[in-house]
């Protein structure tokens, strides 16, 4: 059972009240802009001495980290946190089964330290798999970084965190990130606290305990782009009793540390799984009984898909929000949502949203929508001077993109990067 302690920490840091700022720096990557730096080392090994010693290199004299090397398992209870002012970063290298370096928190789930932090400007990472921290997987608190081909999964807390602005993510996947318990949950799998021009390009965010992509930012925010990408069944509590898996006849994700507490205090939970018996009345999580759990945990999970607006966030009509190719699903409440009446200049084109509690809710000026697509909604789509269009083909269209969905959950969950595989070919294809 987590701590009260750590969850206030917790909210604490999701604040920002506790962040103190150093430097940064670089990249190596088709996307990046930066120039190349010298090798610090290859890890080549599970080496947790060897791969702390890099970083600490890497903080000190820039260079560019390589890992070669299934897995890199962490015992050490502080913050990874990539300083300094001099530019560089981390890359994973390719596996021969194809798989790609995982950074794995263990045995860290009561202290109070998160996964990696970068802080300053120019820093990168790319092909990385990070995992099982007791807080959020990644933190970028610096400006004009970039991230690459990372997944960050499982965690407890959001996957990734942005503090900083100027700063662009591609490719990059969140997924199975759940703090949930019975005081808070801030769980997203992206959760944006940046003030000006940070850019996702073709990122996904699925599974997650509060929601896909959140705008957290309390005061002003100048420019917010979500470009390519997808967002789908965010707060959704079955995921993290097992039912959802159960019914869509999935095995059973034994990397939840819910399903993991829920094993724990049920021996015969797993064989019940197996046996065509979902069970959980003899289960707890986080000190009660699972449904008691559920009860008190449902009511906090938000389940939107893309969020653009806080309650204290800026009501300038000069900020921008950007929404081209992206796609929302399958969440409670919002796909596309500011519950808090701004009036922002938009650009919105080509994006979908479908079963969703509501698929659009933005009072925005648009001074670009083109394409946008709704439908199958429990309530009616609440827009500015603008609608939506409803498919010809909507059956048609649906299956399209679960067949996307279903191809980047597989190849992400065999830690894997699906290259080439997104929505914008299944969106160009509704009618």
């Amino acid at each position: 059972m987590k701590s009260l302690f750590k969850r206030l920490i917790y909210i604490v840091l999701f604040l920002g009240i506790t962040l103190d700022m150093f430097s940064c720096k670089k990249v190596k990557n088709k996307f990046l802009s930066f120039t190349d730096d010298e090798e610090i080392t290859t890890i080549t090994s599970d080496s947790e001495s060897e791969f702390v010693e890099a970083i600490e290199e890497l903080n000190e004299n820039g260079g560019t980290i390589y890992i070669d090397t299934p897995v890199i398992n962490l015992k050490i209870r502080n913050t990874i946190t990539l300083g300094g002012k001099l530019p560089g970063g981390i890359i994973g290298i390719k596996q021969e089964n194809g798989e790609y370096p995982r950074i794995n928190f263990i045995e860290n789930f009561h202290e109070l330290f998160s996964g990696i932090n970068i802080y300053g400007s120019n820093k990168f990472i790319e092909y990385i798999i990070i995992e099982n921290s007791p807080n959020y997987g990644l933190a970028v608190i610096g400006d004009n970084n970039i991230l690459d081909h990372v997944i960050s999964r499982y965690n407890y807390g959001s996957g990734f965190i942005v503090y900083g602005d100027f700063n662009t993510f591609n490719y990059c996947y969140a997924y199975r990130n759940c703090d949930g318990n019975i005081y808070s949950v801030t769980a997203d799998g992206f959760t944006i606290i940046g003030e000006l021009n940070n850019v996702f390009n073709y990122c996904f965010a699925w599974d997650n305990a509060k929601s896909g992509f959140n705008y957290a930012r309390i005061f002003n925010s100048s420019e917010l782009s979500y470009l390519h990408s997808g967002s789908w069944n965010n707060g959704n509590v079955n995921v993290f009793t097992g039912l959802y898996d159960y019914e869509n006849g999935s095995p059973l994700d034994k990397n939840l540390w819910t399903i993991q507490e829920i094993m724990e205090s049920d021996p015969n939970f797993v064989s019940n799984y197996y046996n065509k018996k979902y069970n959980i009345d003899n289960a707890e999580l986080d000190g009660v009984t699972v449904k008691e759990w559920v009860a008190k945990v449902n009511p906090k999970l938000d389940g939107n898909g893309f969020t653009f607006g806080n309650k204290n966030s800026s009501q300038s009509i000069d900020v921008k929000r950007n929404a081209l190719y992206c796609v929302a699903f399958d969440h409670k409440e919002g796909g596309f949502i500011d519950n808090f009446n701004h009036k922002y200049n938009a650009y919105f084109t080509n994006c979908v949203s479908f079963n969703n509690g509501i698929n659009y809710k933005l009072t925005y000026t648009f001074s670009k929508w083109v394409d946008n697509w709704s439908w199958n909604s429990k309530n009616k789509d609440l827009l500015n001077k603008v609608t939506t269009k409803i498919p010809s083909n909507t059956n048609t269209a649906q299956r399209l993109l679960y067949s996307v969905r279903d191809q980047i959950e597989k190849a992400v969950s065999a830690n894997m990067f699906p290259d080439g595989v997104n929505f914008d070919n299944a969106i160009t294809r509704i009618r």
